[in-house]
């Protein structure tokens, strides 16, 4: 659940549906865009998704969905 308080920051939500699912709202832009890798620059760090066959299935200045066989979601908070 979102809340008023995370929108307001523009802090990053993301939301996985099993392993072939993923959603992520409030990112700034795509570092990296493979098959097997994933990176995402958003306003606190950076997102890593490893897996297979990944594909961004759509994207807006505002959120973006994945699917694929994701297999690891990386975390990278910047100082």
């Amino acid at each position: 659940m979102t809340s008023s308080h995370d929108y307001l920051m523009k802090d990053c939500m993301i939301a996985i549906t099993g392993r072939r699912e993923m959603y992520i709202e409030n990112y700034k832009s795509i570092l990296e865009f493979g098959e097997n890798r994933i990176r995402i620059r958003t306003k606190n760090g950076r997102i890593e998704v490893l897996g297979k066959r990944l594909k961004i299935v759509y994207y807006c200045d505002t959120d973006m969905q994945i699917t694929g066989c994701i297999d690891e979601v990386k975390l990278n908070e910047v100082m």
